[in-house]
C-alpha cells in the first residue's frame, strides 16, 4: 500500500512539474510570436514581377520594408584640386673694351675716343602657370 501511495504521488508531481513547464513555454513563444512581424505571403511562382501582397499604394512612403524590396544608395563625391606655379628669372650682363694708349694717352679724334666698344644685355622672364 506504502508503493502505490508514493508511486501516486510522484505520478502527480510529475504531471504538475511537466504541465508548467509546457505553459511557460507556450507563453514565450506567444511573446515571441507578439513582437514579430505578421509572415509574409509566399510569393506567386508565375514570373510575374508584381506579385500580390506586395503592392505600395500612392499615398505612402516609399520605403524599403520586405526582403527583396529595392534599395538605392547615392554616392555624392565633391574632389577639389588646384597647382599653381611661378617663376621669375633675371640676367643682367656687360662687358666694355678700353680703347688702346699711345704714348700714354688715349686715342681720340677730335675728343671723342676712338676703338672703344661696350656690350650690355639685360633678360626677364616672369611665368605663370595653373
Amino acid at each position: 500500500m506504502k508503493l502505490i501511495t508514493t508511486i501516486a504521488v510522484a505520478i502527480v508531481v510529475a504531471s504538475q512539474v511537466q504541465g508548467c513547464g509546457a505553459l511557460r513555454g507556450a507563453g514565450a513563444a506567444d511573446a515571441i510570436n507578439l513582437a514579430a512581424e505578421p509572415p509574409l505571403p509566399p510569393p506567386a511562382a508565375n514570373g510575374a514581377i508584381c506579385q500580390a501582397g506586395y503592392d505600395i499604394p500612392l499615398f505612402e512612403n516609399t520605403v524599403a520594408r520586405r526582403i527583396g524590396d529595392v534599395l538605392v544608395i547615392r554616392l555624392v563625391e565633391n574632389t577639389s584640386a588646384s597647382k599653381s606655379s611661378n617663376t621669375t628669372t633675371k640676367k643682367s650682363s656687360s662687358a666694355t673694351l678700353p680703347g688702346p694708349t699711345i704714348a700714354g694717352r688715349p686715342v681720340t679724334l677730335n675728343g671723342t675716343p676712338l676703338l672703344e666698344a661696350g656690350l650690355s644685355n639685360e633678360s626677364s622672364f616672369d611665368g605663370e602657370g595653373s
